[in-house]
């Protein structure tokens, strides 16, 4: 169960990255309102993480290791936003 609430907390859709916050204790995110059982799309078709970090050059340890160190992760821009 606690796997599940996890994934959906990591979903890209932000009604469902708004919840889910109490793994540990999953009755906080029932009483305050931001439990969600199953992701709109389901667990197979929904997507993860943060679309600006989606290059296979992102996946390298060195990358992730110093993501939240590197200021130009945090500043560049979504490869994905020119294929909308």
């Amino acid at each position: 169960m606690a796997y599940g609430l996890r994934r959906v907390h990591h979903s890209v859709d932000k009604p469902e990255t708004n919840s889910n916050y109490g793994i540990v204790f999953p009755w906080w995110d029932k009483i305050l309102g931001t439990y969600v059982a199953l992701p709109a799309k389901g667990h197979l078709d929904m997507q993860l993480g943060l679309d600006r970090f989606r290059t296979q050059r992102d996946l390298f340890i060195d990358r992730l290791l110093l993501l939240s160190f590197i200021k130009q992760a945090r500043q560049r821009a979504n490869p994905f936003e020119a294929a909308k």
